[in-house]
């Protein structure tokens, strides 16, 4: 779904900028900015669904609160700062490096998934066995 989604963005994104009356540079960042768009939501599709579906649903909530608070605090917000008010990247940048987190959690949950690890039993079912 998520390449599906990122392709409809690409190929649309064009059209829905010239829907508006805006001058050429801005039609530009903005071209920029739906092709960040459109390659980010394709590991926020994976995302969603490996984290509030499969993982989530599978009693790992301590291994997705880690997750999120590292990839957030040790990567998306210094990089994104430092790409806007210190590199002074372009707007493309900024909006890739903000969403960073978004590609390392779905990277590190395909390994999570992969491992077994996530797999937690909430019931316990006593067993009768004849003696």
């Amino acid at each position: 779904m998520g390449i599906l989604g990122g392709g409809l963005i690409k190929v649309l994104s064009r059209s829905i900028i010239g829907l508006y009356n805006i001058t050429p540079e801005t039609a530009q960042i903005a071209g920029e900015l739906m092709d960040a768009i459109a390659f980010i939501v394709i590991f926020q599709s994976m995302n969603s669904i490996l984290t509030k579906g499969v993982l989530r649903g599978g009693g790992d909530t301590k291994f997705l609160m880690v997750a999120d608070i590292i990839f957030l605090w040790a990567a998306s917000l210094p990089l994104g700062i430092l790409a806007g008010l210190v590199w002074h990247l372009d707007a493309f940048w900024i909006y890739v490096f903000l969403k960073i987190d978004q590609i390392c959690k779905s990277i590190w949950c395909v390994f999570r998934l992969r491992s077994g690890k996530w797999i937690k039993t909430f019931s316990k079912e006593k067993m009768n066995h004849a003696k």
